[in-house]
């Protein structure tokens, strides 16, 4: 397997909000030429730059620094809520198309690393279009996109990633997510979803693969369910390599890896040695001879991905074996979904986004009240075998204060482009090509000492234990300690985040919850306090249960 597999692609998450999930990726195992028509240039939008010191490739090494910075375009085009961007590299092209308003797309073309040129507004003929990934033909650029209400399937071509035209897609069947596309010896394959229930919008899911000869006309083939399966189906990523089609996805709580030989016409669950029992896989790149699949494992107590942490596994016989990495970007608290990857020019990408999470990890709160009153915080982590993964200094990329880091790709030069959305528009961050970019350690997690009190557990009498008290429906109650719950009796202002109350701002509050402590100063009465000890409220046990908290 060699440079013919790279996949310079994002496969992320783009949203307004960055929490709707909308598959995003990009890219092909081969790359051909595209002809170019001759497009008048939009005038490339104001640059910034940040000169930061960089690492060397090797992220386990050092060497000299060499001088080099990150540098800003602004994106005119500001995507509507919800709505995924296409975002793609191949060749000397890089494309960005971003969906402002429901039904039309403003694209975007890099050529040869140079700045982003705005091409020609797209009418999709769609109501809310999900585009697919993209590939590279000997004729320009091919994407797939599908409609959110009807789920119609249709295609994009561009001759030069500045003009693109919408058309119809046959084939993929009533209902059809596609969300990945590759290039094939024999034409194109992509894989996606189908949806099962008589009303689209009710579920039911199946995997499904289709290739195609030209890119317009598709034929289907479902890929095979583990037994017991229920109709709960995806699979999200593809990728071919040595002869070999290889896709993933999940059924139910467990992900599956599907095999095929001859094209995509028919394909087999396989298992493979190495790849630890999973909750989901749903990204798959590769780049240097290592193949790279992203997913989530079952961390919790029931086994059954209601609790999951992000894993990277890695191939380096060109998926015959497998195994985790061995130093992968660091996780903490509940992973939603698998970390985005991308890979090309011999080195991977992975973006790793930590959302404080109160419920399951209240000692972050009670070590650094302030950063778990933090919004989500997406770090970029690279590495060149997939297997030992270093932060990436981003200093030197300046974010507003509503954006993060969104999606990112490496083109076939050796540039890194970030996208991250901004007001009015998309921020595109790219490091140069040749140089390679900086990290820095990963910042210690806070630690605390207070012991915590977990529900239903005995509270001894005199000892100052923490008890994150939740306040969407008031003060009111304390649930559940030394087995029974506890009302309060105190005339203290009850704040009630559920009714719009604010609390006081030297509170230690954060995503609703009070991070106190509770002390048993006699057997019938509990001291609620903050800080070095400064009395909120006061509880006494209660004959009646607590009321539920809608």
């Amino acid at each position: 397997m060699g440079d013919r597999s790279d996949r310079r692609r994002l496969v992320g998450i783009v949203a307004a909000a960055l929490v709707a999930a909308a598959l995003v990726a990009c890219g092909s195992d081969a790359t051909l030429t595209g002809v170019s028509a001759p497009v008048t240039p939009v005038t490339p939008q104001a640059t910034d730059t940040a000169t930061m010191t960089t690492t060397v490739s090797d992220p386990s090494t050092s060497t000299a620094p060499v001088a080099s910075s990150w540098t800003r375009q602004r994106l005119d085009s500001e995507p509507g809520p919800d709505q995924p961007m296409l975002f793609e590299s191949s060749g000397d092209q890089t494309i960005v198309i971003v969906p402002p308003e429901r039904g039309h797309m403003v694209p975007w073309r890099s050529q040869s690393g140079g700045p982003f040129e705005q091409g020609e507004a797209i009418d999709t003929g769609m109501e809310y279009v999900f585009p697919s990934t993209a590939v590279r033909t000997g004729d320009g650029w091919l994407a797939l996109m599908y409609d959110g209400t009807s789920y119609e399937v249709g295609t994009l071509r561009s001759p030069d990633g500045l003009r693109w035209t919408a058309g119809v897609a046959s084939g993929f069947g009533p209902a059809a997510e596609p969300r990945e596309i590759i290039a094939t010896d024999g034409g194109f394959v992509a894989v996606g979803t189908v949806r099962t229930a008589k009303d689209p919008h009710a579920g039911g899911f199946r995997p499904m693969a289709w290739r195609s000869a030209d890119g317009d006309t598709w034929s289907a083939t479902s890929l095979p369910l583990p037994a017991a399966s229920t109709d709960e189906a995806t699979a999200s990523g593809v990728l071919a390599v040595d002869g070999e089609l290889l896709a993933v996805g999940r059924s139910d709580a467990r992900g599956v890896m599907w095999s095929s030989f001859d094209g995509g016409t028919s394909w087999e669950i396989t298992e493979r040695a190495g790849i630890p029992a999973t909750y989901e896989l749903r990204h798959i790149v590769a780049t240097g001879g290592v193949i790279l699949a992203s997913g989530l494992v079952p961390s919790g107590d029931q086994g059954d991905g209601s609790e999951s942490e992000a894993v990277l596994v890695r191939s380096t016989d060109a998926g015959r074996t497998w195994s985790v990495a061995a130093q992968p970007p660091p996780t903490r608290g509940d992973h939603w979904f698998p970390l985005p990857v991308a890979a090309g020019n011999g080195q991977f990408l992975a973006l790793n986004s930590f959302f404080p999470d109160v419920s399951s990890d209240p000692e972050l709160c009670y070590a650094d009240v302030e950063r778990c009153q933090g919004d989500t915080d997406t770090t970029l982590y690279v590495s060149v075998d997939g297997d030992r993964w270093r932060r990436v200094d981003s200093s030197g990329i300046k974010l507003g204060r509503y954006s993060d880091l969104g999606t990112m790709m490496i083109d076939d030069a050796g540039r890194v482009v970030v996208l991250a959305l901004a007001a009015g528009g998309v921020d595109a961050w790219s490091w140069p090509a040749g140089a390679s970019l900086p990290t820095s350690p990963d910042p210690q997690v806070p630690k605390s000492d207070v012991p915590i009190l977990g529900h239903g557990e005995t509270l001894p009498p005199d000892r100052r234990y923490g008890y994150p008290l939740y306040i969407h429906c008031g003060m009111e109650w304390l649930y559940q300690i030394n087995g029974t719950a506890w009302r309060r009796t105190d005339n203290g202002p009850d704040i009630e985040t559920g009714a719009g109350n604010e609390p006081p701002a030297d509170w230690p509050v954060s995503r609703e919850a009070v991070f106190g402590f509770v002390t048993l100063v006699e057997d019938d009465v509990i001291e609620y306090s903050i800080g070095d000890g400064q009395v909120i409220a006061t509880y006494a046990p209660s004959p009646t249960d607590a009321p539920g908290c809608d």
